[in-house]
């Protein structure tokens, strides 16, 4: 009975919840990345295999403790428990997929375990039914499984010699064929066909070594990266040009005003054709340079921004990195303008604590720092993160440039609006109507598709109301006679989807729509009125900065300036991309063509961009010669960054800094 009773709850769970679930994910659960139906079947099959496999070698384990009676209760119990779990683990897998797109992963877990706070927070608000019911259901396992269990317990059967050589035959199989699971593309979308499946094989979303380190090993890096001891004729060189005594700005050098807004892909904006204008955004494009085909370095927050702020490509290891381990060089934002002699500040509505991102940017250098911890008002809940007020934020902005200084200032303002929910405080506009969503079903995750449009309001007019701050402080400081004499450059962290791809929100993708951004400088009679179109990434903002200064570039850094890229000529610099969150995903531009490679999905995607820009055509398998030199030169630089970020290359990371960005490989050109 014992045996025979956990083959029973082995089969139910993998045969009857795991076909269940992919009835459900194939009747709701639409995305660009889902296996095929025979890939599902033998996925199905597997899962069924590996479960009966635990479950035999357990009970087999396990019959001849039944005889005493606390033994045969912790048995019982712990067992019940398992499977219990297990039911949970499959249905919520099921759920999560059809909500978001993708099963759960290993950077969700990472996620989740990082912002437990948060994450609590989202239970007791807008999960809170999602959360009461996976407990009950849970808890209904649990009192079921145990009493099913008890009766079989009270009649225990001692393990045959037939029974171990079944289990340990079984264990055989199922190990062989996970030991193959990266052998055949038919293999690879087996392995990601289940939330159990999915979820194991997310562990394994490793770059493909095939025996090699980065190009050379170890050693080469020494020379891939620019020497420590390159730091020291930097700092030379910015004493020499130090602005220490000037009254105002800008004594031969400007004030800097960076702006980076939440989740603005460049079609939401008038200056790009958006149908509904932002007025203050769209002049402030107008009179300067704009870069058409700009890319951000990852499509959440917690990479995208360090990354603008640092010029660091945030790839250090094949787990997410929520910036624990801080035994790397970096030079910031504030840290550059320190040091030239700026009254520095960073004004958030955002959470600069989510996944680490304060700890990344706490570098040791003073500087004024004001986030959403710093205000003691009624937050916005954008259900995970409590957000400030975006007009509060802009009175923080603008009572810190009242303040009197000696010198230039140097600013980095985070708007968080229009980030999901993309509410708005009580009493400002919403000119957008209607702009209420069902509320019973609005998520992060998922809304109902019926509700695009109504969202699509929602989100304009936090955009407008965004908008809105950015003219705000345009005018506090032309009414100070200081906008003239400001840098400004204006970007946004990422973009956003409504249903694109079948999906919503951000973190999901590298496809255009979430991964292209705006960057544009403003500085008239310096920098010129023009857009531009080479391909250049957020990487590339701190270096631009720092020439417009007459600054070198940290040796650090791992962008290089639009300027100097359009003056150097020569290979094309390659764009990277990645995700380390919902899904792992690794990407390169180098135009016209974008390679996109799902270590989460096991496929790789190719686009040509330049006659592709809606990415609805993938040439993955009629370019297979592109696609092999461009993830190449992927795997070469990523490689590379493991290597540097490794933790026994602390030695490595005193003697040099990151190692530089590759340049784009020779493609062919594409055949009529």
């Amino acid at each position: 009975m014992w045996l025979r009773r956990h083959w029973q709850l082995a089969l139910g769970c993998g045969l009857g919840l795991g076909g269940a679930g992919q009835f459900a994910v194939g009747a709701f659960g639409r995305a660009d990345f889902d296996s095929t139906v025979a890939q599902r079947f033998a996925g199905l099959g597997y899962a069924t295999a590996c479960l009966v496999c635990v479950a035999h070698l357990f009970a087999i384990a396990t019959a001849g403790l039944l005889t005493r009676r606390p033994v045969r209760l912790a048995l019982v119990t712990l067992s019940a428990v398992f499977w219990s779990t297990l039911a949970l683990v499959l249905a919520s897998g099921v759920v999560f997929r059809v909500a978001s797109g993708t099963y759960i992963t290993a950077g969700v877990l990472m996620f989740t375990m990082n912002g437990s706070d948060a994450i609590a927070h989202a239970a007791q608000g807008e999960y809170l039914r999602w959360a009461i019911a996976a407990i009950t259901v849970f808890l209904l396992f649990v009192f079921t499984g145990i009493r099913t269990l008890r009766a079989a317990s009270e009649s225990p059967e001692r393990a045959g010699r037939r029974d171990w050589v079944l289990g340990l035959g079984l264990l055989v199989v199922v190990s062989m064929m996970w030991m193959r699971r990266g052998d055949t593309r038919f293999l690879r979308g087996m392995f990601i066909s289940g939330p159990l499946l999915a979820l194991a094989s997310s562990f394994d979303a490793e770059l493909p070594r095939d025996g090699r380190s980065a190009r050379g090993g170890l050693e080469s890096m020494v020379f891939s990266g620019p020497s420590r001891a390159a730091e020291q004729g930097f700092r030379d060189s910015v004493e020499k040009t130090r602005t220490d005594g000037c009254e105002g700005a800008p004594c031969g050098r400007p004030n800097v005003l960076l702006f980076v807004l939440e989740s603005i892909a460049p079609a939401h904006l008038g200056a790009f054709g958006a149908a509904r204008p932002t007025p203050a955004i769209d002049r402030l494009i107008a009179e300067g340079s704009l870069m058409t085909r700009a890319w951000t370095t990852a499509t959440h927050s917690n990479y995208a921004q360090p990354a603008i702020l640092s010029s660091l490509f945030p790839r250090r290891g094949n787990g997410l990195d929520q910036y624990q381990d801080l035994d790397y060089p970096r030079f910031l934002y504030h840290d550059l303008f320190h040091m030239l002699g700026y009254e520095t500040a960073t004004i958030s509505s955002q959470d600069e604590d989510w996944q680490g991102m304060r700890r990344f940017q706490n570098t040791g250098t003073p500087t004024f720092y004001w986030y959403s911890d710093d205000f003691k008002g009624d937050a916005l809940d954008s259900g995970v993160e409590r957000t400030v007020p975006d007009e509060v934020t802009t009175d923080q902005v603008l009572a810190w440039l009242a303040r009197p200084r000696k010198g230039p200032f140097a600013l980095y303002v985070n708007f968080q609006g229009t980030h999901f929910p993309y509410t708005l405080a009580k009493g400002n506009p919403r000119p957008y109507q209607p702009d209420e969503p069902d509320w019973s079903s609005y998520s992060y995750l998922r809304y109902l598709e019926s509700d695009r449009e109504v969202v699509k309001n929602r989100y304009d007019n936090a955009l407008a109301h965004v908008d809105r701050q950015i003219a705000r402080i345009r005018a506090a400081l032309e009414d100070a006679h200081l906008f003239d004499d400001t840098l400004v450059v204006f970007t946004a962290d990422h973009g956003e989807m409504f249903f694109d791809r079948d999906m919503v929100t951000h973190g999901r993708t590298l496809y255009d729509i979430e991964s292209r951004v705006p960057i544009a400088l403003r500085w008239p009679g310096h920098v010129p009125v023009e857009r531009r179109d080479e391909p250049v990434s957020h990487l590339d903002v701190m270096p631009t900065v720092a020439e417009w200064l007459g600054v070198p570039p940290h040796p650090s850094w791992q962008g290089r300036s639009f300027r100097e890229r359009r003056r150097a000529g020569g290979p094309q610099d390659a764009v990277f991309l990645n995700i380390q969150g919902l899904r792992s995903v690794d990407g390169i531009v180098c135009w016209p063509y974008k390679l996109v490679v799902d270590r989460s999905g096991k496929q790789a995607h190719l686009f040509d961009l330049a006659k592709d820009p809606a990415e609805a055509h993938d040439v993955v398998d009629a370019e297979p010669a592109i696609v092999a030199a461009l993830e190449d030169t992927l795997t070469q630089q990523f490689l590379a960054q493991l290597d540097y970020h490794r933790e026994d290359a602390l030695a490595l990371r005193a003697l040099v800094f990151a190692p530089r960005l590759r340049t784009c490989p020779l493609l062919a050109p594409r055949a009529p």
